[in-house]
Parts: structure tokens; sequence; C-alpha cells
């Protein structure tokens, strides 16, 4: 289940962009787009007004209980290397695209991403896999990354899946099977 729903996530990314609707990798021209977009975006210094903008909620421990959350402090001031959650979804796209395409170059880096929860299972392996699903402006074409929140348990630490959350942590990668895959490792998951 995880590789074909990991797959499928990569497929769809890679075929929705820049209008390639092929699933083809995008050719030296296209990659240097991109490449130059996701430059921009982690470039970007924002205010640090947050009063327009709405505050997580709650935040999940790793016993299940509530807290209050973190406001809206910009990558800047909390150590974040990649703050997505203040990029616009241009940006969020494009830079989600090159985490998914090019994950070894954001190895270390500290990352904020806001989407839904998702989970699956792979009988096969015995092992449940977590992802953040991150819609498009115009909530047609999903692009996701796993995370991995260690000392939660499934499902009482978790919420429901479709519910809104933000995480942050620190890209990793493990092998299974012979392949190598990336994930956030999780220090915060929040509900919003």
């Amino acid at each position: 289940m995880k590789k074909v729903y990991a797959m499928a996530v990569f497929a769809l990314s890679a075929a929705l962009a820049l209008g390639s609707c092929a699933g083809e990798k995008p050719d030296s021209k296209q990659q240097a787009i991109i490449n130059e977009v996701v430059k921009d975006a982690t470039a970007i210094t924002l205010p640090t007004d947050t009063t327009s903008a709405a505050a997580p909620e709650a935040s999940l421990s790793p016993a299940g209980s509530t807290s209050a959350a973190p406001t809206g402090d910009t990558a800047q001031d909390t150590g974040v290397d990649i703050d997505l959650t203040v990029m616009n979804p241009t940006m969020i796209y494009a830079t989600v695209y090159d985490i998914v395409t090019a994950p070894e170059q954001y190895l270390g880096k500290t990352i904020r991403v806001s989407g839904y929860f998702d989970t699956g299972y792979d009988e096969s392996l015995d092992t449940r896999y977590y992802f953040v699903v991150i819609p498009d402006a115009t909530a047609c074409c999903l692009q996701g990354l796993e995370f991995k929140a260690d000392g939660r348990v499934y499902p009482d630490d978790y919420p429901e899946v479709r519910t809104d959350i933000q995480i942050s942590g620190t890209l990793d990668k493990y092998v299974e099977q012979g392949h190598d895959y990336y994930y956030i490792a999780s220090d915060s998951m929040v509900v919003v």
C-alpha cells in the first residue's frame, strides 16, 4: 500500500509539474526553472506580523493530549529552514515538487508544512505509514510527504484521516527493501 501510495503521489506530482501530462521528468530547462522558483521561495523573508494569519488551534503531544500551539513565527526566528506555511500556492507546489524529486538536497533541513493527514498500511511489511498531503490551489492536484512521529501510537495519538494538520521536522531517509525513502522526522504535529 505505501509503495503504491508514495509512487502515485510522486507520479501525480511529476505529471502535473510545468504542465506535463505525460509524467515525463522535466528537461534541463524545466528543472532550472523549478530550481530557481525553489531558490526564490526559500530566500523570502516575511514580516513577523501574524495578525491576519490564523494560528493553529491545538498541538497533539505524543501522549495524545492537546496544548497551546505556537503562533505564526517566521522560518528565520524559529530555526525552520523551509516554511511552506508562509508561501503562496505556486511556491508551495514548486518547493514540494523539488523535495519529492531531489530529496537529497534537503536532507537535514527543517521543514514546516500544512496539509491534511493521511495514513496507509502495508500488510506485507506490517508497517503503517503517515503522510501530510498538500492540495494545490485548485484542490485538484495532490502532493504528499511522508512523516514519522516517534512516540505516537496509531490511532490514539493521531487525528482522523483528512484532518488539517501542520507538521515540522527534519528531512531524513531510510532504506526499505533496497530503496531509499525520505520522510520528515516530525518533532511537532498541530491540528489546524
